[in-house]
């Protein structure tokens, strides 16, 4: 008798969990998401956490939406304006507060502090005591360099740097010493932000009112970049990239794309990665980090199942399916630096391991045109036509006039 109602009630779960399973759509909360994870080798991955996640959640279905990078944040103005935004959105690191400015993303600092510790990059979506959103997938910037063409892979100073960098560059050879990106949109100024923050300098005053981009510490750092600069190869990221996987850059600073450019190009090149080196011994380098987060319509009628999404997208074990596939960003889980998964991938991990040395840009409703002042300027020093202080004084008055406008 016993064993026959065990076997009922194990039946009637079965049955229970069947149903649940098979709820059509209109006794399910639907929650809308768009994302940027579109390429063929990564929609298999989002699919199958989709269908993981309503399988745990059978009461949840998730109507996802694919964005591209090039047209992707222009949609998602638009579908603000029109009062059709999704209920969940991934958000690259730099719009975050562009659209909290703009009063259009919930605050999600009540939630955001029962996991804080366990995850990095917090920094990107805090703003006026609030939280606007979850670091998802976060990815920095190593130095990548041939072993082949460097003698050295004990590099830990601007100085042990400079010296490797002029040794293998050869370009009669098409050999070049140091791989530089020449002015294209969000790239170069993620390449010398670090030489100023790792020489004590910043673009910003803390209140963020002010420029202090041509500070003597900012100057000597640029002074430095056009030193690399002389002993390297201008050109597009992409290029570089290409090169250095060609085996004709000595050091080029790249991220975790880069890793799988090689595997599937050149699987054979003998290269390796460093952190960022130190200018001084008692100063803490930094490198740049950037990503993707996760972020809430704040006119969502279903935030506590967003949340309860994007809990599940943001585990360790999730993000990580990710990564696999990427290898452009690594997860802002703080745990997976003892998984298993780096075991054999040591210049994953150490992408992770500057995440925990790296900075965003700085978190400003203007940022996009600072950005582009920057890197306007520094192109100018780049090509010898301003000294590293001409560009610098003349992108500090840019930046006043911008930071001057409401």
């Amino acid at each position: 008798m016993a064993v026959k109602s065990i076997l009922c009630i194990a039946t009637l779960c079965i049955i229970s969990i069947s149903c649940s399973a098979k709820l059509p759509t209109e006794d399910r909360t639907v929650i809308t998401w768009w994302q940027f994870w579109a390429e063929p080798y990564q929609k298999p991955v989002v699919k199958a956490l989709i269908e993981e996640f309503e399988r745990l959640h059978p009461r949840i279905k998730i109507e996802m939406t694919e964005l591209t990078w090039s047209g992707g944040h222009d949609k998602i103005v638009a579908s603000f304006a029109s009062g059709r935004a999704p209920d969940v959105l991934e958000l690259g690191s730099d719009w975050i507060y562009e659209f909290a400015s703009r009063d259009v993303l919930a605050d999600v600092s009540s939630e955001a502090t029962k996991i804080k510790d366990d995850y990095l990059g917090w920094e990107s979506c805090q703003g006026d005591s609030q939280t606007f959103g979850f670091p998802w997938m976060l990815g920095s910037r190593v130095i990548f360099y041939n072993k082949q063409l460097v003698t050295s892979d004990s590099i830990h100073t601007w100085d042990e740097l400079l010296a490797e960098v002029k040794k293998a560059h050869k370009p009669s050879h098409g050999i070049y010493g140091f791989g530089n990106t020449k002015k294209e949109p969000h790239q170069l100024y993620k390449k010398v932000l670090p030489f100023f923050w790792s020489n004590g300098g910043d673009v910003l005053s803390p209140d963020k009112k002010t420029s202090v981009i041509n500070s003597q510490e900012n100057i000597e750092a640029l002074e430095y970049y056009l030193k690399l600069c002389e002993n390297g190869l201008l050109e597009s990221q992409k290029n570089l990239d290409d090169k250095f996987t060609q085996g004709h850059i000595g050091f080029v600073f790249s991220g975790g794309w880069l890793i799988k450019k090689i595997a599937d190009q050149n699987p054979g090149l003998n290269y390796g990665a460093i952190l960022f080196p130190q200018n001084q011994k008692d100063r803490r380098s930094f490198s740049f980090f950037g990503g993707e987060y996760l972020v809430i319509n704040k006119q969502s009628t279903k935030k506590d199942s967003a949340v309860e999404f994007i809990r599940f997208l943001i585990k360790a074990e999730n993000a990580l399916k990710l990564c696999n596939v990427s290898k452009v960003t690594q997860p802002a889980a703080k745990r997976v630096v003892n998984d298993s998964y780096y075991e054999d991938k040591p210049i994953e991990k150490i992408l992770f391991e500057q995440l925990r040395l790296s900075r965003p840009s700085p978190v400003h409703s203007h940022w996009i045109k600072i950005e582009n002042v920057i890197e306007d300027e520094i192109e100018y020093a780049i090509y010898k036509k301003k000294t590293a202080r001409q560009a610098l004084d003349d992108a500090h008055n840019r930046l006043q006039s911008i930071l001057s406008t409401p």
